[in-house]
């Protein structure tokens, strides 16, 4: 009988939200769930212009001009120095903290913080006179991982030579596919739920590897909680709020490599 209450009390709480489900089935290319699917579709093959139609270009442009203002007054930046790195190493050498200081200072002056928010996007400046619609397409690209593991292995080569083997598998392994799970309807307001995952493995791969990833793809669902899209009700149009993340759209991806010299140990030959 209680069971039976629990049941009857939240069948009440979701009937609003599956009226208005039914009351827009007959016209589903415009639902919350089309919108998303449309999106991702786009996301997917890379076309950055058609998924930035598809978000909330009022929001993103507040959102551009407050990146904008932020990055016209950055905040200023501390520089390590080898004191503060022996302090809490007493025995590294100082010649060494000195290096370690001086790489560490160096990375961060070199980080482009416009171009990792905003694709191929050069400086500040030229933030500031994009369209918002073009705005909006360079920040989609930017969430993206291929484009964050394309940066990684740009800087990459210039370290080492990459194997063109390697970086497929790289961009490879950096795709993800989404799935629409379900829609929260709330007036003007709608919550999309969605499960991303990498795409299907190389069939390079071995069976045993593929089968440990599906293993670690099926715990990580158990213990993360969908990702959710929120859409706004812009007159008859359903658009998506801009906001972070967008799923695993989020982190860093870096791609090290390290040059090794082969040194020939034979002993010289004696006449």
């Amino acid at each position: 009988m209680r069971a039976h209450r629990m049941l009857s009390l939240v069948l009440l709480l979701w009937a609003p939200a599956v009226r208005e489900c039914r009351a827009q089935s007959g016209s589903s290319a415009g639902t919350p769930a089309a919108v998303v699917d449309s999106f991702f579709r786009a996301t997917r093959q890379e076309r950055w212009r058609d998924a930035a139609r598809l978000i909330d270009l009022e929001a993103m442009g507040d959102l551009r001009d407050q990146t904008v203002r932020f990055m016209r007054r950055p905040p200023s930046v501390h520089r390590i120095t080898p004191e503060e790195i022996m302090k809490s190493d007493p025995k590294m050498p100082r010649v060494v903290a000195e290096y370690e200081a001086a790489r560490s200072n160096g990375a961060v002056a070199s980080y482009d913080a416009v171009s990792e928010e905003y694709a191929n996007v050069p400086n500040v400046d030229s933030l500031a006179a994009l369209p918002v619609e073009e705005a909006a397409a360079r920040w989609l690209q930017a969430q993206d991982p291929r484009y964050k593991m394309r940066r990684s292995l740009d800087a990459a080569r210039t370290r080492c030579g990459l194997p063109d083997s390697v970086v497929a598998s790289l961009l490879h392994q950096s795709t993800v596919t989404q799935q629409v799970l379900g829609t929260v309807l709330q007036d003007s307001i709608a919550y999309v739920l969605f499960a991303e995952r990498p795409v299907q493995a190389p069939e390079a791969d071995s069976a045993r590897a593929h089968s440990r990833r599906r293993r670690s793809s099926r715990r990580a669902s158990w213990v993360m909680p969908p990702p959710v899209l929120t859409l706004r009700r812009l007159g008859a149009r359903w658009r998506i709020a801009p906001g972070q993340p967008f799923g695993g759209w989020s982190g860093d991806m870096s791609v090290g490599c390290t040059v090794t010299t082969v040194t020939d140990s034979t002993p010289p030959r004696t006449p």
